[in-house]
Order: C-alpha cells, then structure tokens, then sequence
C-alpha cells in the first residue's frame, strides 16, 4: 500500500541570528501551525537542548502556545498559527565555534478513523465470495494516521438472531 503521512501540528520557522558574540543576548523564534483536522490543545514547546545559551531572568526553556485551530478548507482559511520566543544569552568562548539549538513540541490532538463492517449470510458469503466485501476506512488528518486492514466478511449461520462483535483497534 501506499504511504501517507499527514500532520497535526508543523513548525513553520525555527530561527534566530546566524551569529552571535560571546556573552550577548540571543533572540529564538518557533513557529507552529495546525495543519490538521482537530483543535491541537495543551501546547508546549520546550527548547530541550540549549548548546551551554543561558536565559535571561524569570525566563525558562518550557512556552505554553495553548491551543490552535484547525483550517476550515471549506472556507479556504488556513489553521493557526502560534510564535513561541525564547530571549537567552550566548556563553562566553575563547574560539569561535558553532552551537545548535534544538526544541520540541508536544500538544494533544483528537484523530478519527472509520471503516465499512460485512454482516454476510452464509449463503451469500458462498455465493459472492469475501473479494466481493471490500472495506473502505477513512482517517482525520492528524499525527497519527489510522487504516484498516481488509478482512473477510462475517459469516451468520442460520439460527443465530443476535449476534454482538467486538473490534479493537
């Protein structure tokens, strides 16, 4: 089968200046957007590794964005869009050298998938055969992609009124 890959939340920029003296301060910018299909909620973008860069008073490597709206493509609006900042200030170095910052996103997000379900006779099963019960499934666009696996239908004896199926995914 063919992969997809769909996203909830995207970071957009990660950026800052190109250089920076020993000992100055360092302005950090991180831009996430919702691509997806739900509301991303609880938001944290965490600058987890910080290259010995210290911060600024009452400043911390932790930001809350809270949530971000899905785009509406029926309206043709695009999701949105939070910028996180960190302001930290360059170590003291004898050399010049080169640092990377990195961070991370974390956040909460609803995705939903959906498939068709055969509840065949005997005879019909025998009749037609399980290639014609094709199984159709769906999936939000989100972080996590969902698909069902084909699988043949159920067959019902006869005599059997009720008859309870439990799926897990």
């Amino acid at each position: 089968p063919i992969k997809t890959y769909t996203y909830g939340l995207i970071v957009t920029d990660f950026s800052s200046l190109s250089s920076v003296d020993s000992g100055e301060e360092l302005d950090v910018l991180l831009t996430v957007q919702n691509i997806g299909d739900s509301t991303a909620k609880n938001i944290d973008a965490n600058l987890y590794q910080k290259a010995d860069f210290t911060f600024d008073d009452g400043e911390t490597p932790e930001k809350t964005a809270g949530y971000l709206y899905p785009p509406d493509r029926e309206l043709g609006l695009e999701g949105d869009v939070s910028p996180v900042y960190w302001t930290m200030l360059a170590p003291s170095v004898s050399t010049t050298q080169s640092k990377s910052l990195k961070a991370r996103i974390t956040y909460d997000y609803k995705s939903t998938a959906s498939t068709n379900i055969y509840l065949v006779s005997k005879q019909e099963y025998d009749e037609f055969g399980a290639d014609a019960f094709k199984t159709y499934s769906t999936s939000s666009v989100g972080p996590l992609s969902l698909e069902v696996l084909p699988l043949p239908p159920y067959r019902l004896a006869p005599g059997r009124t009720n008859q309870t199926i439990h799926l897990g995914l």
